[in-house]
């Protein structure tokens, strides 16, 4: 005989965050040598964007302003900063 609704729902609720973490434990140990070399471009372009707007101690909008000119950069190191105003 199947047990009660209430025991499976509370077998669920009780199971749920285990497989969710199970999950991102799988997820996180995904080996990053799958990614193709125009994502590695990409993740790199990240980096030295985040680091030249960190290192002016941007923030807000003018963050990213920056942000948005120095990732559509193709290729070219970080720039001057964007003109601030508007």
């Amino acid at each position: 005989m199947a047990p009660p609704l209430r025991s499976r729902a509370a077998l669920l609720a009780a199971a749920t965050p285990l497989l969710l973490a199970l999950g991102g434990v799988a997820a996180a140990s995904a080996p990053a040598a799958a990614q193709s070399p125009a994502q590695q471009a990409q993740q790199q372009r990240m980096r030295d964007c985040n680091a030249e707007a960190r290192r002016r101690s941007l923030s807000g909008e003018p963050r990213k302003s920056f942000m948005k000119t120095c990732l559509s950069r193709r290729g070219a190191a970080p720039g001057p900063a964007p003109a601030a105003g508007g």
